[in-house]
């Protein structure tokens, strides 16, 4: 199957949905699923930005709810949050003042964390009302969580912000590590058996592994493997998948830093138009 989508905002999520893997990516102005179909036919317009719901611009993150088989999408540009069923029929727009330009989303047992350019608000699975919301007073980068605390990335801090499910601070996370330049930025986060992976601009390794102590366990991916990492995740296996802005590939990678595969190739990275 080929597949055309623009590097522009790559963002990709692997989550279990219908009993297999599927890979979700977010480009531009498009959602593709890659896998023996494409299950989510959202279309957009730039044009017409927030006029009608199933439009969508310059998506920022894709979380999967295979509980109730539902997908959220972060809709920076119209600043909600979109709720569709697991065949990509919309269920809800989730709008509300507290949402401003998202960016990334967590699912959680019974609530929606969205996180903002400069705060976290939380919503209710079940009404979608929004039951709380915290100032951060910091750019976060990335989320996770290991199901009894939500960790939030501090871009510029080179932290981590520790909350409970209720958006109280509970601590932070000084990551031990020195890097060379002051120009240095922590760019994503994820999480396995209690192992922070984290992605950093400017630095001979940008992606590597610290404790839940902040302590550096190792450093994975070397930079001549990665020129600049937009994103990442992890899959079941804990292999790392890399949306690699600077070379408009999509890489995966052992927990180890050993190069798997480019999944997404150059020539396929076309500003071409996806229903």
């Amino acid at each position: 199957m080929n597949i055309d989508i623009p590097y522009v905002n790559l963002k990709w999520k692997v989550n279990e949905l219908r009993e297999s893997i599927n890979t979700l990516c977010t480009c531009q102005q498009r959602i593709v699923e890659f896998g023996e179909d494409i299950h989510i036919p959202l279309k957009s317009n730039f044009g017409d930005i927030g006029k009608l719901n199933e439009q969508i611009c310059i998506p920022h993150d894709v979380a999967i709810d295979s509980i109730y088989d539902r997908i959220y999408v972060a809709d920076w540009e119209s600043d909600r949050v979109l709720i569709f069923s697991g065949n990509g029929e919309l269920i809800q727009s989730l709008e509300d003042d507290d949402i401003a330009s998202p960016e990334n989303i967590l699912i959680l047992s019974d609530s929606i964390i969205v996180q903002c350019p400069e705060e976290i608000c939380k919503f209710n699975k079940s009404t979608f009302e929004n039951e709380s919301w915290k100032y951060l007073g910091y750019s976060p980068s990335g989320m996770c969580t290991d199901n009894t605390y939500i960790f939030v990335g501090e871009r510029e801090n080179i932290q981590l912000t520790v909350l409970t499910p209720e958006l109280i601070e509970e601590s932070r996370i000084t990551l031990n590590t020195q890097f060379k330049g002051e120009d240095t930025l922590l760019r994503d986060i994820s999480l396995a058996r209690d192992v922070f992976y984290i992605a950093f601009t400017n630095t001979d390794y940008p992606i590597k592994a610290f404790s839940k102590q902040g302590i550096l366990i190792r450093c994975v991916v070397h930079k001549d493997l990665l020129d600049e990492v937009l994103y990442f995740c992890l899959d079941q296996q804990h292999n790392i998948l890399v949306a690699d802005r600077g070379t408009s590939e999509v890489k995966i990678f052992t927990n180890e830093g050993k190069l798997i595969t480019n999944s997404v190739k150059k020539d396929q990275l076309q500003e071409n138009s996806l229903n």
